[in-house]
């Protein structure tokens, strides 16, 4: 093995990591920016009903802080669900 076909190897080595080190930071970056969003809590109970808005969240807190927002409706027989704006 010469000079030049190891410099040749070393270089397609470390293109190699680069390339998936640059996919990893890619891909990281849009699974954090895509999973906070802006969610409406629509609660109802008969024949009345309000929405609160709920923003910036994950959809697991949306539904948790939207339980908690409506706890006065849910207590009187009413419920609330969350939805994406």
């Amino acid at each position: 093995m010469n000079v030049s076909s190891f410099v040749f190897t070393f270089n397609l080595n470390i293109n190699g990591i680069m390339k998936k080190i640059v996919l990893f930071v890619f891909i990281a970056s849009l699974g954090l920016s895509a999973c906070k969003k802006d969610y409406a809590c629509n609660c109802s109970s008969g024949t009345e009903s309000y929405t609160y808005e709920i923003k910036d969240v994950k959809p697991k807190d949306a539904d948790q802080a939207c339980q908690q927002a409506g706890d006065v409706w849910i207590s009187s027989g009413g419920s609330c669900a969350a939805s994406e704006l």
